[in-house]
């Protein structure tokens, strides 16, 4: 890959220790994964984090639980209903030997939802967890990255990054040389009138040299009834089918009249990598960047980081070298790095399907007290 470019001024980094070697993308060393820390060490990075989040706290825990209390309430209640069929099971059968699927089914439904509780709260308050998270620094100095456990933005132009507010990134990795990438995870929140809700995602983000058309392809996997996991939807009329088996794994939209530069960007050899690589992921090109984005936080584990630079490796490097000599033709003299404006950003979309359940529910809420309504005046005693 090319070196070439400076960090954007959004995406400063806080203070961290130095790298202790300059980053190679062919040997990255993953040798602190497999390395035990002090649990004095572990605690503090604990500490650390929770009181970088202050009254957020919860931004540092990276589940999608919403917070500690609760989930301890739920481990206690399924607890306790769990000991209490088991009381009475031992009752039925004790005192009358009478023992029906329904006496037996319900102490194992219990027990599995006591379980899976259980697991939860150890895996948001077990060792292994922070223990993996508190190794990232010293990952970083390793590799020649720099880390930041919890800082504002960034101020991406990719989708998810224009979102919600209260826009956070947590154990965020960058490079220090050459080709400046971004990898960490991102949340965000939205608001009603009544209520917050925070959607998280992984994220990696690299620089390009050339700015290009918004071209999005969103993976088949993240497709579900109500479209995509990606904030918004995007007009049908920009989707664009490409050769051989890759509409089984992507959907790729660009905008109307840049289907030719589509394809100059996504040649056969992209396409292939992309799948081998990146089927999970929904990737977005933007201005000079390219986003590699999935609905869920990236676990600190040495196996996340190695399938991530993998990508920047192929995925990444080939991007860069398909797109090194891209120009729009509509935006001027030859050689101009700009992008025409109908070829910035994507035409967003109503999705027919979420307002169609949407008008189921508000009917079903509205039938609910009618309905009732109307058995009072039929049977008023």
């Amino acid at each position: 890959m090319s070196a070439a470019d400076a960090t954007p001024a959004a995406s400063q980094p806080e203070a961290v220790p130095h790298p202790a070697r300059a980053l190679d993308l062919d040997h990255i060393d993953y040798s602190p994964f497999d390395t035990a820390l002090p649990a004095a060490e572990v605690k503090a990075f604990r500490d650390r984090a929770v009181a970088a989040g202050q009254a957020n706290a919860a931004r540092q825990q990276l589940t999608t639980t919403p917070n500690r209390p609760m989930m301890i309430g739920l481990l206690v209640v399924f607890g306790l209903v769990f000991i209490a069929t088991l009381v009475q099971l031992y009752i039925a059968v004790v005192s009358r030997g009478n023992v029906t699927p329904f006496t037996i089914g319900i102490p194992i439904f219990f027990a599995f939802l006591t379980l899976a509780s259980a697991l939860q709260v150890y895996k948001e308050f077990g060792d292994k967890h922070w223990g993996n998270r508190a190794r990232l620094p010293h990952f970083a100095v390793a590799n020649g990255l720099e880390f930041r456990g919890l800082s504002a933005g960034p101020a991406y132009p990719g989708v998810i990054f224009r979102r919600g507010d209260s826009r956070t990134s947590i154990d965020r990795l960058t490079s220090t040389t050459g080709r400046y990438f971004d990898l960490g995870n991102f949340e965000y929140w939205t608001r009603t009138r009544t209520s917050r809700s925070v959607a998280r995602w992984g994220y990696l983000a690299l620089r390009l040299d050339r700015k290009l058309p918004n071209m999005l392809l969103i993976a088949k996997k993240n497709q579900g009834l109500g479209g995509s996991d990606l904030p918004g939807t995007f007009h049908p009329d920009q989707v664009l089918s490409l050769e051989g088996d890759f509409d089984k794994y992507f959907t790729l939209y660009c905008p109307k009249q840049y289907e030719a530069d589509a394809l100059y960007v996504f040649t056969p050899d992209l396409m292939a990598l992309l799948i081998d690589e990146a089927y999970a992921f929904d990737v977005e090109i933007v201005d000079d960047w390219m986003f590699v984005v999935v609905r869920k936080p990236f676990s600190p584990f040495a196996a996340t980081y190695e399938r991530l630079f993998t990508i920047v490796r192929t995925v990444g490097a080939k991007t860069l070298s398909q797109t090194k000599n891209y120009h729009d033709a509509r935006a001027g003299a030859a050689g101009a790095n700009t992008v025409a404006s109908e070829g910035r950003r994507l035409r967003r979309n109503i999705s027919a399907v979420r307002v169609l359940i949407m008008a189921v529910v508000l009917a079903i809420m509205l039938a609910i007290p009618i309905g009732l309504l109307i058995l009072r005046q039929l049977y008023p005693d």
